[in-house]
């Protein structure tokens, strides 16, 4: 059984302490893994704020310039991944 913290399990908060704010730049398809070869699970619209925590290369991505990293989301969007070349620091 996985211990439990106020936030849920700890790997959650941990996952949750590594937090980076970004925004996006356009709607982007979140998907179920680092690349487009993976499922589509849903839309992010422009100009959403989004914790990223883990960045992995994965599939090339046309859109924004073109680039091979991948973000992963963390809640509200359940490590769902974009295309982090389509994406920018939240001020």
């Amino acid at each position: 059984m996985k211990a439990r913290t106020q936030t849920g399990t700890k790997a959650e908060a941990k996952a949750a302490a590594k937090c980076y704010r970004h925004t996006t730049k356009i709607k982007l398809t979140a998907r179920k893994g680092p690349g487009t070869s993976y499922k589509e699970v849903g839309n992010i619209s422009k100009g959403v704020s989004v914790c990223v925590n883990e960045i992995r290369n994965g599939g090339k991505y046309k859109e924004c310039g073109g680039d091979n990293r991948w973000a992963k989301l963390s809640k509200p969007f359940g490590g769902r991944w974009v295309a982090a070349v389509c994406l920018r620091w939240a001020e």
